[in-house]
């Protein structure tokens, strides 16, 4: 086989020849160019600044044969709007390139490359770009063009560069400290890393930056033309500045993807500013695409991570939380290309309630995504498709750990403390959606707050009308930890150190922009919570159901947003309606309040404060206020507050009751206002207050006007309130108060709660009586009590007597018809007292203490003290026909029922310093007394009786009719001083003793003293007696004897005695005989003895006041024994007719 050895050898050599031939030809260009360098170097910059109009200056070239490479340094490219300068350029092309004659490079490597230059765009201003950004249809078109202008193979290295452009409107981007090694093989495959110090863009005129991103890190290796399905790893490293509400945002992202789908794991922390606080805030998570797995749906996937399994639940007898049915099993779509038919392709799982969300291309899963804003926290999971009717679809959970809505939303900053740190920690939140370009859709809704659980639906049906819709349920709410001031608790105000996210402001120096109604996004609501029970203090709401929409905006145009809130209230109904519009900075209240047929007992059981132990109640407000500050809020309020009863009771002390057939309140609202230093806080209403209470002919007004304090420690409370009262009481009975009464009362009210009621100033009036004074009252654990200082008047007693019993005393006189009263009254609903007593009846003054219980049996207690007190002067007006009778009235009276007398009880003291009596005189007279069951007991009456001590008992018994038992005793009375008192027609001289037990049975006026029984004994020792004058004086010479002396018994109103004694220096005369105070006539037998004369009988008979005597002997004789018998019985008569005066 020679023949092909030969052509082989023969194509060899001349293959040889012809790399011979080349080599020395490229020996012989390169001695060539060596030789001419300099010229080919200017030739070739003349051409290139002919060809683009560019100054192309180098320093220095220089070749490289193996590998063919060319270094400039220096390199200097200026042109009308750019400059371009490189310390050292190396290019290296390809050689098989070269051989085919085409300029290939495979190699760029510039050092410390400087770009400066004018762009011929508008703008370089990020925002501006973004915002007039169009589609993205043109992209894939564009790498497709620039693929075809990359060489197959080129490294690219760059170190240290930097590049400044601007645009026409002087905003600029620059980078610095940029440096990169890329591998290309067009945009087929790109590895390598890419870094920058910084990246800036300025905006035109501005000093502070757009963006700026540091320490950016860009390495891994992707295929640009096939991103998405072909990107072995892509990791980014960046710090991002974004001015001025952005200040710092770290990103660190890890991309990958192959044929199955794509992976992002993401962890983004930065700091959002806001009133110059910087807040910060975090989002990490993973997004998916796998197109060859099966999706779970979310149910399954929530019930996996979040929620415990059902059956467990089950086991431990606990309900399921509420959540919506689980999803039916995913099916797979019909597959689209050849690539997927071997795999089913996994698509949006419909949610439970929603519409399906179906598309040709692989959902995107949102796995695990944390979202932190500061202390606030959640996690977001769901899919992310796209389908070619609806565009994209995001369906899923997110659940909130903890999230404020009083922090970050503007609405929650003008509600009340308390409802504010309770939308400040709303946590365990979940909810199930679906969002859309259409709306959004949230079948499902768990959150807690306050210590309830709410659970419903919501979301948003339309973007182009945005209605935001909630319905929520809770099985139990506790107002009070939801909105502590209901109940009387003023929680601290929730202070953060910045605004609202919903007024994005980086510094507090930046005024807020103004709203505009022609751009401003109009966002509608319908809000609807509900709860089965509601627990309101101690009070209880069940079926509870709050509205919250939108109202017509007002004449301003400002919008209105109207709450309505119904539920049953203890067998009734509560409607509720509140209005708020107004501006922001000054928002407008309109509410409006209904309380319904409230039965009044079943509320007293669970709120007692409520005075009504039985009955129907209802209520209505309605009231008007303005303001955001809640101290602004309360100072605005206007309108009116009324509330009835009917049929009911109120608690009367005890176990009494007071019933009524209506009651009602009224309040003329003016203002209100809070008091933060007792604590609970408490808050007060300012106004008009009127209440008024009816029942069988009873009626009670009370009138006020000023500030009542409900709350703290009293619950209700006002201080020193001019007012009125006005107190209508029925007749009772026939014979008390037969026209009713009128009670009229004013002066300044104060209350320190239920349990403390004070009145300054008081005047009150009724049934002719006046009274003023300061008046407590309490409701202690004992019931109500009371007292203060009286002055009490009567002008007219018989007419203040007539309206009470019906008749006044036909005696009374002119001189006791008035009465004043003063001194220190104390009491209860049982009792009263009166302390240092001064009281005036007429011209009579009595002093000292009293006290009267009427619970049960009523009873008196008298502690009384007079400096005088005449009795003569008493009984003289008292009985004025007697007095000029002198007391001796025969006509019969009507029959005595004075059995009343044993439902009293009674007990105290008199002491008088001095007393007038029969025209006689007591000083220092006391007496003590008791009365029980109709029995008065007088122990002891004593006193100074004319130099004797005179003592005195008395034993009566009330019933149908008077029986009494007196006793008196006193020795050695002053006759002379005693007679000087009295004035009678003779004076009287001398010491005596008297001494009597009396006895009555009286049934009825007219019987003294035929009803008068007992002992008695009269003596006076040392005594004389004469006539008197018309003058009084005594006159002639006065008839002196050594003893007079009597003692007998009294039956029917005849005294009789059998020791009539009387002896002086020449008589003496002893007998008996007998003395009728009935007829006030006497009968008598004495035997006379004088020291001339034997012993004679005398008879004497007549009348008490002129005895007639009877004698057998001579004249001289009959004279002096008659005018004897005169003086004896005078005497005689004129102590047992007084002993009889004083008791009878």
């Amino acid at each position: 086989m020679p023949e092909p050895s030969r052509r082989l050898r023969l194509f060899l050599r001349c293959l040889a020849a012809l790399l011979l031939g080349i080599l020395l030809l490229a020996g012989a260009a390169m001695v060539y160019v060596q030789h001419n360098s300099v010229a080919i170097t200017h030739a070739l910059l003349e051409d290139f600044t002919r060809r683009t109009g560019l100054a192309l200056h180098v320093r220095s070239i220089g070749l490289s044969w193996l590998p063919p490479a060319v270094q400039a340094d220096d390199v200097r490219i200026r042109g009308q709007e750019l400059d371009i300068a490189v310390r050292t350029a190396r290019l290296r092309p390809r050689l098989t390139a070269l051989l085919q004659g085409r300029l290939e490079l495979e190699y760029v490597a510039l050092q410390n490359p400087v770009l400066s230059g004018s762009l011929p765009l508008p703008t370089l201003d990020l925002r501006k770009l973004s915002s007039a950004a169009g589609g993205g249809s043109g992209d894939a078109g564009a790498l497709a063009r620039l693929d075809g202008l990359l060489p197959g193979t080129l490294q690219i290295e760059i170190d240290q560069g930097n590049f400044s452009f601007q645009a026409r409107d002087a905003s600029s981007l620059r980078a610095g400290n940029l440096s990169c090694v890329l591998h290309l093989r067009g945009l087929r495959d790109v590895r390598g890393k890419l870094q920058a110090g910084l990246i800036r863009n300025l905006a035109a005129g501005e000093g502070t930056p757009v963006l700026d991103l540091e320490n950016l890190l860009v390495e891994g290796r992707s295929r640009p033309l096939r991103f998405l399905s072909d990107t072995p790893r892509l990791r980014l490293r960046a710090l991002l500045h974004l001015p001025p509400h952005l200040p710092r945002i770290r990103m660190n992202l890890d991309f990958t993807a192959t044929a199955a789908g794509w992976q992002l794991d993401h962890d983004i922390q930065g700091d959002l500013m806001q009133d110059d606080e910087p807040i910060p805030f975090a989002v990490a998570g993973r997004l998916v695409q796998d197109r060859n797995a099966p999706q779970a749906s979310v149910r399954r996937m929530l019930r996996e991570v979040f929620l415990p399994d059902p059956q467990e639940l089950a086991a431990a007898g606990k309900e399921d939380p509420a959540m919506p049915p689980a999803a039916a099993a995913p099916t797979a779509p019909a597959a689209g290309t050849a690539a997927t038919a071997s795999a089913p392709a996994a698509h949006a799982v419909p949610q439970p309630g929603l519409p399906a969300a179906g598309g040709t291309h692989p959902p995107i899963r949102l796995e695990r995504i944390r979202l932190e804003l500061d202390e606030d926290s959640a996690t977001l999971d769901g899919n992310l498709t796209f389908d070619s009717r609806r565009g994209p679809v995001l369906n899923g959970s997110l659940q909130a750990h903890r999230l404020s809505l009083t922090r970050w939303l503007g609405f929650a900053r003008g509600l009340a403390p308390g409802l504010q740190m309770a939308l400040d920690n709303l946590t365990d939140s979940l909810l199930e959606f679906e969002l859309d370009a259409e709306g959004l859709r949230v079948p499902c809704i768990v959150a807690h707050a306050s210590g309830s659980r709410f659970t419903g639906s919501g979301g948003v049906a339309r973007w182009a009308e945005p209605v935001v819709a909630l319905d929520l349920t809770a099985p139990e709410v506790t107002l009070g930890r939801a909105i502590p001031e209901a109940v009387g608790t003023l929680p601290l105000q929730v202070h953060f150190p910045h605004g609202p996210l919903t007024s994005l402001r980086a510094s507090r120096s930046t005024p807020l922009p103004s709203p505009d109604p022609a751009t401003d996004l109009h966002i509608g609501y319908d809000i609807r919570l509900n709860a089965r029970t509601v627990h309101y203090g101690p009070v209880t709401i069940t079926g509870a159901a709050v509205v919250i929409e939108p109202g017509t905006p007002d004449k301003a145009g400002n919008g209105t947003a109207v709450i309505r809130a119904t539920g049953d209230f203890y067998e009734g109904r509560l409607k509720g309606r509140c209005a708020i519009g107004g501006p922001t900075d000054m928002p407008t209240f309109d509410i409006d309040l209904r309380l319904d047929k409230i039965h009044g007992s079943k509320l007293s059981r669970d709120f007692d404060l409520i005075p009504v132990r039985r009955g129907m109640l209802s209520a209505q407000a309605a009231i008007t206020s303005r303001g955001s500050d809640l101290d602004v809020f309360l100072k605005s309020m206007r309108g009116t507050v009324t509330a009835e009863g009917s049929k009911g009771l109120l608690p009367a002390g005890g176990k009494k009751s007071l019933p009524f057939d209506r009651l009602s309140l009224r309040l003329d609202l003016q203002s209100a206002r809070r008091d933060l230093r007792p604590t609970p806080a408490r808050a007060g209403f300012e106004g008009r207050w009127t209440a008024s209470l009816e029942e069988e002919g009873l009626s009670l007004t009370q009138k006020l006007d000023g500030l009542v304090w409900f709350g703290g420690k009293e619950f209700v409370a006002w201080q020193e309130l001019p007012g009125s009262l006005r107190l209508h009481l029925p007749s009772r009975e026939k014979d008390l108060l037969p026209q009713g009464m009128d009670l009229d009362a004013g002066g300044l009210f104060s209350c320190a709660g239920p349990a403390g009621l004070k009145l300054k100033k008081a005047t009150l009036s009724a049934l002719g009586l006046q009274l003023k004074g300061d008046l407590d009252v309490g409701n202690g654990r004992g019931g109500l009590t009371w007292g203060g200082t009286v002055d009490l008047t009567a002008r007219d007693l018989k007419h203040s007597l007539r309206q009470i019993r019906g008749s006044a005393p036909a005696r009374l006189p002119a001189s006791l018809n008035s009465l004043r009263l003063r001194g220190t009254a104390s009491g209860t609903l049982d009792s009263l007292r009166l302390r240092d007593l001064r009281c005036g009846l007429g011209w009579q003054q009595v002093d000292g203490e009293a006290a009267v219980t009427w619970s049960g049996t009523p009873q008196l207690d008298l502690r009384l003290h007079a400096a005088d007190f005449d009795l003569d002067r008493l009984l003289a007006e008292l009985f004025p026909d007697q007095a000029r009778s002198k007391g001796r009235n025969r006509a019969p009276g009507a029959p005595w029922d004075l059995r009343f007398m044993k439902a009293v009880e009674a007990r105290g003291s008199l002491d008088v310093d001095r007393v007038r009596f029969m025209r006689l005189r007591m000083q220092k007279m006391r007496t003590r007394f008791s009365l029980k069951d109709g029995h008065l007991a007088v122990p002891a009456l004593e006193g100074d009786f004319y130099n004797s001590r005179l003592r005195a008992s008395g034993d009566f018994h009330f019933d149908r009719g008077l029986s009494y038992t007196t006793r008196v005793r006193a020795l050695n009375i002053d006759l002379g001083a005693a007679s000087n008192d009295r004035n009678d027609k003779r004076a009287v001289r001398g010491l005596a003793s008297v001494e009597s037990e009396m006895s009555a049975h009286l049934t009825g006026g007219g019987q003294m003293p035929a009803a008068l029984s007992g002992t008695w004994g009269v003596a006076i020792i040392n005594g004389s007696y004469q006539d008197r004058d018309k003058a009084g004086r005594p006159g002639g010479r006065p008839t002196r004897f050594q003893r007079l002396s009597a003692s007998g018994n009294m039956q029917n109103g005849v005294a009789r005695s059998s020791n009539i004694f009387y002896q002086d220096a020449e008589m003496r005369v002893r007998g008996g005989g007998r003395i009728d105070f009935n007829s006030e006539d006497l009968d008598c037998n004495l035997f006379v003895k004088t020291d001339r004369m034997q012993e004679f009988p005398v008879r004497v008979t007549g009348t008490l006041h002129d005895p007639k005597t009877s004698v057998s002997a001579g004249t001289a004789i009959l004279y002096a024994v008659t005018s004897l018998t005169h003086g004896i019985f005078e005497l005689l008569g004129g102590v047992m007719e007084g002993t009889w005066n004083l008791f009878r």
